[in-house]
């Protein structure tokens, strides 16, 4: 009886030697896919972040031009387009247009700023009277 359960029991640790390969790679496997989901979250993230700077900036440039001009218009009663550099907002590239009806003046300032896929465009309309 001791030499049939000897031999039950070496029968069933062979059979489990194969398993630990088996789950080292599904291990390993598991681990990979999570690593490169990781680096495209933060491929992503980065990505998102360089085009809400650049839609910030771009709002505060197309902000600063619109002052700008309605300063000329209030000081001159003058009404212009044109295309504006602000040395505070580099990469960035400002333009006014500007209409007067009725001497009611509408101001349209767009910028850009970026490039590529972080380019983001941003317009303001100021009316003065």
């Amino acid at each position: 009886m001791c030499l049939n359960h000897a031999l039950n029991h070496n029968f069933s640790h062979k059979k489990a030697k194969g398993f630990a390969l088996p789950a080292a790679i599904f291990i390993i496997t598991v681990l990979a896919l999570i690593t490169a989901t990781m680096g495209r979250l933060r491929e992503s993230s980065a990505i998102s972040y360089g085009l809400s700077i650049n839609s910030a900036r771009a709002f505060y440039a197309a902000e600063s031009a619109a002052q700008i001009d309605a300063y000329k218009i209030l000081n001159s009663n003058v009404c212009v387009a044109e295309t504006l550099i602000l040395p505070a907002f580099s990469q960035c590239s400002v333009t006014t247009t500007c209409s007067n009806i009725n001497n009611l003046f509408t101001l349209k300032s767009t910028a850009q700023c970026g490039a590529g896929i972080d380019q983001a465009q941003r317009s303001i309309e100021v009316k003065i009277k």
